[in-house]
C-alpha cells in the first residue's frame, strides 16, 4: 500500500472495501455514508510507516439533533483524537507511528465511537428511526 490511505464514502465512494460493521450501506447519499448506532469501523492494511501520519477527515453531525455531537476516534485501540461538531466540519489529528500494526500483513482497525448518536423519530427532527451520529464525506492517513 502506499503511505496515503484515501477513503470516500457516499454511493461512489470507495469506503465499502474496508468498512466493518457501522456504516449506513444501503442509504448512502450522493456524497456521505451515515455512521449507525454509537460505533463503526475501517480495517485497512498499511506497511508500517518510518514516521508519524495525519489522520484528516470531513464530517457532518445529524441534523437537527438536541445534543451536541461529540466523536472519540482509535487506531487499534489507542485514543487518536476527539471532536465536536455541529455543521459539516473538516478535522486534523496526528499519528504516531507506533499506532500501526507492526506486521504489514496484520489489519489496523480504525474505530469510530459516538456516545450521543440519536434517533431522529423519537426528538421530533425527522421520520428516520435509525440511530444517527454523523455522516462521513472524507477520511485520509498521510504524511
Amino acid at each position: 500500500m502506499s503511505s496515503d490511505f484515501l477513503v470516500n464514502f457516499g454511493i461512489g465512494g470507495n469506503y465499502r472495501k474496508w468498512s466493518g460493521p457501522g456504516w449506513s450501506q444501503d442509504s448512502d447519499r450522493d456524497d456521505f455514508t451515515w455512521m449507525l448506532g454509537h460505533s463503526a469501523s475501517l480495517q485497512f492494511a498499511f506497511a508500517p510507516p518510518a514516521s508519524d501520519l495525519t489522520l484528516t477527515l470531513r464530517v457532518m453531525p445529524v441534523k437537527g439533533s438536541t445534543v451536541e455531537q461529540s466523536l472519540f476516534l482509535y487506531l487499534n485501540g489507542r485514543f487518536v483524537g476527539f471532536l465536536t461538531g455541529s455543521a459539516v466540519s473538516d478535522f486534523s489529528f496526528p499519528i504516531p507511528s507506533g499506532f500501526f500494526s507492526s506486521q504489514a500483513e496484520k489489519l489496523n482497525t480504525l474505530t469510530f465511537v459516538a456516545p450521543n448518536a440519536i434517533v431522529p423519530a423519537k426528538v421530533g427532527k425527522s421520520a428516520d428511526q435509525r440511530c444517527l451520529s454523523f455522516g462521513f464525506l472524507h477520511l485520509a492517513i498521510h504524511e
